[in-house]
Order: structure tokens, then C-alpha cells, then sequence
């Protein structure tokens, strides 16, 4: 299986590894107790990994699987808007960072995502890297 399908099908077996090792974490978010990850644009990236993707598994099925989406939209938000903290991040990385716009049911951040990926396309091909 691949690394896309593997991460993007639903698989019970990874889900319970998410859960096992970081449903603790998820749910020690909205207290703050993460806070300091800002600091470091891979602790960004991992707390949008934590509220973004992983919660989606841990809570599969429910509704809960959305109720840290808001932290993850704020971290995206605030990561894209400082171009000198978003110039950081590897293309593959920025796909993960721009993924709460994505989730988002907002337009301004659909257009947003839009741009930004864009830009991307854009840059990957003028190196010759879009294949």
C-alpha cells in the first residue's frame, strides 16, 4: 500500500496506532498544554498533523473527529501569513500546513488554499519538478 493510500484510507489498524500513541496529545490542545510547539515551524506543523489529521482518525465516525479543527485553522492561518515562517517548509510540508484551509468551510480560505497551491504548481514547474 502506499504512503498516500496508507495515510488517506480509512485503515482501523492505523487509527488504533494514532490513537494509542496521540489521542492524549490531541486532547491536551485546547488547554494550551502544546502552546510552545508554535514556537518552532515543525511544532507548528506537527500540532496541525495532531489537530487536522490524526484527530480525524482518532474520533472516526463522529463528530468529534472536527472539534479541534479551529486550532489547526488558526495555526494554518497564521503560518501562511508570514511568508518568512512559511518559506520554511519543504512543498510536501506546505501541503500538510494548508490542509485546515482545505477542511475549511469558508470561501476567503478556499481562495486562500487555491493561491497558495497555485504558486506551488507554479514554482515545481519552472524547476522541472512537476512530473
Amino acid at each position: 500500500m502506499s504512503i498516500q493510500a496508507k495515510w488517506f484510507k480509512s485503515d482501523p489498524e492505523f487509527d488504533k496506532v494514532l490513537i494509542d500513541n496521540f489521542k492524549a496529545d490531541i486532547e491536551s490542545v485546547p488547554s494550551g498544554a502544546l502552546d510552545s510547539w508554535k514556537e518552532d515551524h515543525y511544532g507548528r506543523l506537527a500540532l496541525i498533523l495532531l489537530c487536522d489529521q490524526f484527530s480525524r482518525n482518532c474520533y472516526r465516525g463522529s463528530p468529534d473527529a472536527f472539534k479541534f479543527d479551529e486550532h489547526s485553522l488558526a495555526i494554518s492561518q497564521s503560518t501562511v501569513a508570514s511568508p518568512e515562517l512559511f518559506s520554511k517548509y519543504k512543498h510536501h510540508e506546505k501541503i500538510f500546513i494548508t490542509m485546515p484551509l482545505m477542511h475549511s468551510e469558508n470561501l476567503a480560505n478556499q481562495d486562500l488554499l487555491m493561491s497558495i497551491w497555485e504558486a506551488m504548481i507554479a514554482d515545481l514547474t519552472q524547476r522541472g519538478l512537476d512530473q
